[in-house]
């Protein structure tokens, strides 16, 4: 919940290769709603309208995929049902949209 929140991250960037305009344009349809992304087998994305949003997306990032690793090898993260998800989304939108 702490990443809907604090992120608005979904998804991950469809493999691309690096060094040419695929990988741009494998970027261009999350823009500008999102502000941290995870490029499939590249790494982590973020900006922000400050370096220090920019940054703070990426630790948060790091701490989510660190919790989910664990998660992972103690049997596997549990989803949260649908309707908490979108409650989550929903509040994101009303805070706006920025990496916290």
């Amino acid at each position: 919940s702490d990443v809907i929140l604090a992120l608005g991250i979904n998804t991950i960037v469809p493999y691309a290769r690096p060094g040419g305009d695929d990988l741009a344009a494998s970027v261009l349809p999350y823009l500008p709603k999102y502000r941290a992304l995870i490029l499939g087998r590249h790494g982590a994305l973020c900006w922000g309208e400050t370096v220090c949003e920019a940054l703070n997306g990426i630790e948060r990032l790091e701490h989510a995929a660190t919790i989910l690793a664990h998660a992972e090898n103690l049997g596997g993260a549990k989803s949260l049902p649908l309707s908490e998800i979108e409650w989550l989304r929903a509040r994101r939108h009303e805070m706006g949209d920025r990496t916290l």
